[in-house]
């Protein structure tokens, strides 16, 4: 849907808020396929694992890309508590590797998050990359700072909103997903700037859910990914 660091489903933990690193489910897994931009020969796939208690969470991932002769591998752990009622508070641990060429590059990074929610409301906000990383030729990867809020009229329907602040640039990203059936979610989004269009569907059988999502680049072109998600207690 474009925007969800303030929607409370643990796979927006994963390298966005890692304090929605809880769910209603104690134990969940996704695996994660992405076709970047149309672009022949890119790979880049994610698998994790999530477990929570009532007051505690933690969920670790491995994302990939690669493309030619370039590989970046990300494993991240999250760690999450809830020390007070609809207050959650989580830090995220990023051992990010690059290679290029004959050149590897270990890149930690770390994020932390906060999120709040009220009865049919929600606010979060998250720092990425807070030790701004160096990389090898001196330059640093930029710090990220973003904050979101939910609104939930009903259970079956969801808007959201984003705001992101890096390198001197804004980005807003705007969202809704529509219960049909307890089954079936679409959902739908925009984001700027440039402006990209985000829509998606989700379909639900048993403990799995298969989610398919795409978004178009006036630039670069169009993006896919599809999902298999497993949560149970």
């Amino acid at each position: 849907m474009g925007a969800g660091l303030a929607v409370a489903s643990w796979r927006n933990s994963l390298g966005g808020n890692p304090a929605l690193t809880f769910s209603e489910e104690n134990f969940a897994f996704v695996f994660n396929c992405i076709r970047l931009y149309s672009l022949e020969g890119v790979n880049c796939g994610l698998i994790g694992v999530k477990w929570n208690s009532s007051k505690l969470a933690t969920a670790i991932a491995v994302t990939s890309v690669g493309f030619d002769k370039y590989y970046e591998h990300d494993a991240l752990i999250n760690f999450a508590a809830e020390p007070l009622n609809s207050f959650k508070v989580g830090i995220g641990i990023h051992s990010l590797i690059q290679r290029a060429e004959s050149k590897t590059s270990f890149l930690p990074q770390f994020d932390a998050g906060i999120y709040w929610r009220a009865e049919h409301a929600a606010i979060a906000i998250t720092g990425k990359r807070l030790n701004e990383p160096r990389l090898p030729d001196g330059s640093f990867l930029g710090s990220q700072f973003c904050i979101g809020g939910l609104w939930e009229p009903i259970r079956e329907l969801k808007f959201a909103i984003d705001l992101k602040k890096y390198d001197q640039l804004e980005k807003l990203s705007i969202g809704g997903e529509f219960e049909i059936f307890p089954e079936i979610a679409i959902r739908c989004g925009v984001e700027t700037f440039p402006l990209i269009y985000h829509g998606g569907l989700q379909v639900k059988v048993g403990v799995l859910s298969l989610e398919y999502s795409g978004q178009y680049h006036p630039e670069i072109g169009d993006s896919h990914s599809v999902s298999v998600v497993g949560e149970w207690h």
